[in-house]
């Protein structure tokens, strides 16, 4: 029963976001699968305590196999969660009410407001990003007087995955409004033709088509 539960996972729309959502099973799984390991091996070895050592140490092969292979991403993951602790310097150069548009860095964002660093919203990534609503969301945001940054720092832009499509529609942003430059990556979304907003962020290096080598990590990185 606690597999098929974990198989459903299959027609959720998230897993193909966010495999670590599988490991919501293991709690039914583990026990399975260690009594039919420690039935089968006692029946083939004739004692369950060899068949419990077996069992141990295939456990431990398969443990240091996925630690071996894993060691890259996992470094790579490390570091990129390290640049969340350190995201905090780029936020000072935005209002502590911004609403901003950091794509993987926005789960930084969410924090930094959580511990009361200040009161920003998000526009999000994965499962949190508004579609074919983009456009209306930020227009709704500026009449209401809430100014909008983008964070358009391609670390935060992975071109592979879900944010693929994100990138396209970050891209057509440069079609519907104008831009103010804030740092060297973050700039400041308002009404097109506004004047003073008249840099240009140059959002065309964000795709795909332009990071021949950032698509080649894509694998290691996850995605």
């Amino acid at each position: 029963m606690g597999l098929l539960c974990d198989l459903l996972l299959f027609f959720n729309y998230g897993t193909a976001v966010n495999w670590r959502y599988f490991l919501t099973g293991l709690p039914a799984i583990a026990p399975l699968c260690a009594t039919f390991l420690i039935r089968i091996l006692t029946r083939r070895l004739g004692s369950i305590r060899i068949a419990f050592a077996a069992c141990v140490t295939a456990v431990l092969v398969v443990a240091v196999v996925f630690a071996v292979l894993s060691r890259r991403t996992g470094q790579q993951f490390s570091e990129r969660r390290a640049m969340s602790k350190e995201y905090r310097r780029q936020l000072e150069n935005v209002p502590r009410d911004a609403v901003m548009i950091s794509g993987s860095q926005t789960i930084a964002v969410i924090y930094w407001k959580a511990i009361g660093a200040g009161d920003w919203k998000t526009i999000g990534t994965g499962g949190g990003w508004p579609g074919d609503n983009l456009v209306p969301l930020i227009e709704n945001y500026l009449a209401d007087n809430r100014r909008v940054f983008l964070d358009s720092d391609p670390r935060w832009w992975v071109p592979c995955g879900w944010q693929r499509d994100e990138i396209g529609a970050i891209v057509n942003l440069q079609e519907h409004f104008s831009f103010r430059r804030v740092t060297d990556t973050i700039y400041e979304l308002r009404p097109r033709g506004e004047p003073g907003a008249t840099d240009s962020p140059n959002l065309e290096r964000l795709l795909p088509a332009n990071r021949p080598e950032d698509v080649k990590k894509c694998p290691q990185l996850g995605s």
